[in-house]
């Protein structure tokens, strides 16, 4: 998996997991603590998703934890990419 890729991949799984608390959250039948959750849940992803674009996230920890989990892997899901 390159590096596009997995960024790619990682896009589309914050992608989907924002999508569903979006949708949990707008839920007329969900509890006050809930929609309070899945709100959380979708900041705190988009904070992920901020932090993943900026070009300092590629620090020499994380760009050795990339190699070692995903840079020889063909097909890992996008989740857990995520």
């Amino acid at each position: 998996m390159t590096r596009e890729q997995f960024k790619e991949a990682r896009s589309k799984a914050a992608y989907r997991y924002m999508s569903i608390a979006f949708t949990e959250s707008k839920d007329e039948q969900a509890t006050k603590r809930q929609k309070a959750n899945a709100t959380r849940r979708f900041n705190k992803c988009a904070d992920l998703v901020s932090v993943w674009d900026l070009e300092t996230f590629w620090t020499a920890d994380n760009e050795r934890a990339y190699n070692m989990l995903y840079k020889n892997s063909d097909d890992i899901s996008a989740v857990s990419a995520f």
